[in-house]
């Protein structure tokens, strides 16, 4: 390969969506009436349920007719009649359901189900709700369904369906609603930023044409449709002043869905304006549809640069054998990366939940300001993320996370990465993660790639069971006051965190990361057995709060400590200036100068938030103070204490770094002071307006319940912080 001069990379082309023919369009995209059949609940008769139920008004929502399905177990509703199915393919239905569920929808036959929808997304909500299902393919059956089945769980409790209607819709208004948050595709795995292409559309996209440079995109079937025509392909073209430059059609053949690149050479003047098109040849015959995802313009060398960002959840501090004071445990492939780069000790995150730090990290943005306190709610498009910022300055970027609340889906965290993997449901072993990174880095060899993974595995359930070993045998003999399960669990954990070392070894021994940027934290803690609370991270004590940070790169002082305590806020600006982008804007506190020997002795006051902004804390000069701005249940499983509204607890972490003894009474003064600066902080938010609406899936909720996430929010009032003047420790501290 020939070794360019300048700067190599990728620039998005942005594409714009032809109006189509024969219908009109709004705002460019088509609207096509299509023939529908809405069905109304009503009492015996066609609609019925073997469950406790009828027709009843819902008169708090001003509904006069709702079929209500009460009731425990799973449960159906039967509606009865004549359902052709050359006149539908897709179901749309109005249900009400206040509980974490899902709902499915299937077309009997004899009694016999001939088809299924699969469970749809819901939305835990009191207001009615648009359900919208997909049958393509119905035309394949000839003969009428005669009867439809909608499948209400367990889980759901009493629910109620306003209306069902079959609608016959276009392959454009199919496709525009399998878009993520209208911006995203998702085939399998991987999601990227992109749209659809259908018959009788044209995607165009204008761009400057530069030296050296590829037009690269990909292309993916969807699994839903049936096989595409015999002979169809895609067409793509590049045209300057309405003269043909370059034509490639690449053809459609029925395989597995998955993304396919394809590139054309952009042989032009440099400066040239150029317009690219892509359309779909030979399926005349019938609707169909592509995804394509986002084109750039590519330029290739023989060697680029890496930054790396390794996030591993639920990952304590001291459970990295290079760390001061840590357990006992083998993690040689984190402790290399220490001793080629610098260690944080005194590292900590800004929630002791996944999406808020996350989200932090990404933006720089303390959730205090994004209004990210949970793992529900996402982080808006108007957002200026770390990825879009060396996406921006041409650099490849990729993301491979291992938890369904990571996925743009509920978290919006993928805005800015070209690709991510990350799970639809549920976890995945990082081991998957890295071999996916792993994967990409070596496709994008010749690229600047800005990389994110994120490992899963330290959270609960441990199960790293070949990770183990000779410590679960010994936590069985040992003796000691801890209960046996609570030996076994700790000792799981270590597994867990060997298991996540194991696995990163090939990737921080990447040759493409050896030689570039890297950052290895935690987005939180966890608790093993401190404060009552056993092997999670509901609230803002060290256990939680602490993380190990590794950093390194080109030049930086091998094997430095850092003890100045140092927030993960500023990963992002700290990544950033590592690769020589110093003089970019962005949030946070830039970490490297603190390896020199630089910043504030002292550091600046770390702030945190608990699961909902239920608790806030401060850390600084040895102290750490803690600030319930409302009553809820401390300790798990079982609750050991319910804390009060507005109470204070305050720590001395010099002598006691785990917090065991509350000095909030025989320190009041002391207290005032932290617990004033840390008011001071909440009344100070500054409201960015990123933060967008909650996962709406009872499918996602409910595997975030099984993950351990659940509970409630706390919305921002006066800066989170709108106490009750009339609770105790409101008056202990405000009227002395």
């Amino acid at each position: 390969m020939e070794e360019l001069e300048g700067p190599c990379g990728r620039r998005a082309v942005r594409l714009e969506r032809s109006a189509g023919t024969g219908a009109a369009a709004v705002d460019g995209v088509e609207v096509v009436e299509a023939p529908v059949l809405r069905l109304l609940p009503v009492d015996g008769g066609a609609w019925s349920t073997e469950a406790p139920g009828g027709v009843l008004p819902v008169p708090h929502l001003g509904i006069e007719r709702c079929f209500h399905v009460r009731g425990e177990g799973l449960r159906t509703l039967s509606i009865r009649g004549r359902f052709a199915p050359d006149t539908f393919n897709q179901v749309t239905l109005g249900y009400l359901c206040q509980m974490r569920s899902w709902v499915s929808v299937e077309f009997r036959r004899g009694g016999v189900e001939i088809v299924g929808s699969g469970p749809s997304l819901v939305l835990v909500s009191s207001d009615p709700q648009i359900l919208v299902a997909p049958f393509l393919g119905l035309d394949r059956e000839a003969e009428p369904f005669d009867e439809i089945v909608i499948r209400i769980p367990p889980e759901a409790g009493p629910a109620g369906v306003l209306f069902l209607e079959l609608k016959d819709a276009s392959v454009e208004a199919f496709m525009d609603s399998r878009l993520v948050r209208g911006t995203h595709v998702r085939v399998g795995d991987e999601l990227r930023q992109g749209t659809w292409l259908a018959t009788g559309r044209e995607l165009v996209g204008e761009f400057i044409a530069g030296v050296g440079e590829a037009l690269e995109f990909g292309v993916a079937l969807e699994g839903l449709f049936a096989a595409p025509p015999e002979g169809a392909g895609l067409e793509v073209a590049l045209w300057e002043r309405g003269s043909l430059l370059a034509r490639e059609v690449y053809e459609l053949s029925e395989e597995e869905a998955a993304w396919h690149e394809h590139a054309l050479a952009v042989e032009a003047r440099e400066g040239a304006t150029l317009e690219c098109t892509l359309r779909l040849l030979g399926c005349e015959a019938g609707e169909y549809g592509v995804w394509i995802s986002e084109p750039g313009l590519v330029r290739r060398r023989r060697s680029a640069p890496v930054v790396l960002l390794v996030t591993s959840d639920t990952h304590r501090a001291d459970h990295l054998a290079a760390a001061m004071g840590s357990v006992r445990i083998e993690t040689p492939a984190l402790d290399a990366l220490a001793a080629r780069g610098v260690l944080f000790e005194g590292a900590q995150a800004v929630s002791c939940i996944t999406l808020p730090s996350h989200a932090a990290m990404l933006t720089g943005v303390h959730p205090r300001d994004l209004g990210i306190v949970d793992n529900f709610t996402a982080l808006r498009e108007e957002a200026l993320t770390l990825a879009e910022v060396f996406a921006q300055e041409g650099w490849r970027t990729v993301a491979a996370v291992s938890a369904l609340h990571l996925g743009h889906e509920v978290s919006g965290l993928s805005q800015g990465f070209e690709r991510m993997s990350a799970p639809k449901f549920g976890a995945r072993p990082g081991a998957e993660s890295v071999d996916q990174m792993i994967a990409w880095l070596d496709e994008l060899a010749d690229q600047p790639v800005f990389a994110w993974v994120h490992v899963y595995d330290a959270h609960a359930p441990y199960e790293a069971v070949e990770f183990e070993g000779a410590d679960l045998d010994a936590a069985r003999q040992a003796g000691g006051e801890l209960p046996l399960y609570v030996r076994e669990e700790r000792a799981k954990y270590r597994g867990e965190v060997r298991y996540v070392d194991y696995h990163l070894q090939r990737l921080l021994e990447h040759p493409r990361v050896t030689g570039g940027v890297v950052a290895f934290t935690a987005d939180h803690g966890e608790a093993l057995g401190q404060h009552g609370i056993f092997f999670t991270h509901t609230e803002v004590y060290p256990d939680t709060l602490r993380v190990p940070l590794i950093m390194s790169w080109p030049g930086c002082p091998a094997g430095a400590r850092v003890e100045v305590p140092v927030s993960n806020l500023g990963i992002g600006r700290s990544l950033l200036s590592a690769a020589g982008l110093g003089t970019i804007e962005f949030p946070g506190v830039d970490l490297l100068p603190y390896a020199q020997g630089g910043g504030p002795a002292d550091g600046e006051p770390l702030y945190a938030f608990s699961f909902g902004a239920q608790s806030a804390s401060i850390t600084w000069r040895g102290r750490h103070l803690i600030l319930h701005l409302v009553g809820h249940p401390i300790g798990q499983p079982a609750p050991l204490w319910v804390s009060e509204e507005c109470q204070v607890e305050f720590y001395d972490l010099s002598v006691d770094a785990g917090c065991a003894k509350d000095l909030v009474e025989e320190r009041h003064e002391e207290a005032a002071r932290y617990r004033q600066l840390l008011i001071e902080w909440l009344l100070a938010t500054e409201d960015r307006g990123w933060s967008g609406e909650q996962a709406q899936s009872p499918e996602v909720l409910q595997q975030l319940e099984a993950l351990g996430y659940t509970g409630p929010a706390v919305s921002p009032g006066e800066g989170w912080w709108d106490p009750d003047a009339e609770s105790e420790w409101f008056r202990r501290f405000d009227e002395r």
